[in-house]
């Protein structure tokens, strides 16, 4: 590809192995994106563990607020048996006195004040049996409300975990694009020709930088055609280079 040369460690007739980088071209714009994205995405994880911390919150208050409601309803559950037992008496008491009252053994007034504490006691009872609906109802509403408040989190950290995804993507297509920026050696051995490349020169696509000779025995093979080498060349010969 075209690019800057940023850093060239071409030096003739030095040894290299397989994988060295030889040759770096700029890639600081994907550098910076990289950057750009990491900070990104390290900003997510706070933002999860504070729904995450926030969740757990929640689920601790609705648990302490079933309890609560569960002692309210029981104590209002008591309350209304008790004037229930109360009122049943009162019934029972106003129903004796009347019947004492016919038989002439207990004044009217007697009867009167049982009949009007039958009714008081009937009107106790009467209000309180909505009171356990009431809370029942009220603790309906306040988990769903809950519920609908959980979910929302829960929505908000799968969003946040699906943004990380591009951001990954993209972070391993930049890192994918500055490798691509650095010529390797594909083989170990001996710089044979180098480039002469200074730092801010640009070279262009398909540009040959350098030949590498692979370490071990060179063997040089010329070839001559028939009618040029018969009767001119023989087993032994020494030849120039």
């Amino acid at each position: 590809m075209v690019g800057r040369i940023v850093a060239s460690r071409l030096v003739l007739d030095a040894k290299v192995e397989a994988g060295d980088v030889l040759v770096e071209l700029d890639a600081e714009p994907e550098r910076l994106q990289i950057r750009e994205q990491r900070a990104r995405l390290a900003a997510l994880d706070p933002q999860v563990r504070a729904l995450e911390a926030e969740i757990a919150a929640a689920e601790q208050g609705r648990v302490r607020e079933r309890d609560a409601a569960d002692v309210a309803l029981d104590e209002a559950r008591a309350r209304l048996r008790e004037a229930e037992a109360l009122s049943r008496y009162a019934d029972g008491e106003a129903t004796r006195l009347d019947r004492l009252q016919r038989e002439g053994l207990v004044p009217q007034r007697d009867l009167d004040q049982g009949k009007s504490e039958a009714a008081r006691r009937r009107a106790a009872a009467d209000s309180l049996r909505p009171v356990a609906g009431r809370l029942e109802r009220e603790q309906r509403t306040r988990d769903t409300d809950r519920e609908a408040h959980l979910k929302r989190l829960l929505g908000e950290i799968t969003q946040l975990q699906g943004q990380k995804v591009p951001m990954l993507a993209a972070i391993g297509r930049l890192e994918y694009e500055i490798e691509r920026r650095r010529v390797r050696a594909p083989v170990g051995g001996r710089l044979g020709e180098v480039a002469v490349l200074r730092p801010g020169a640009v070279v262009a696509e398909g540009e040959k930088l350098g030949a590498i000779v692979p370490l071990g025995a060179l063997r040089v093979v010329a070839e001559f055609p028939p009618q040029a080498a018969l009767g001119r060349i023989h087993p032994g010969q020494l030849a120039r280079l």
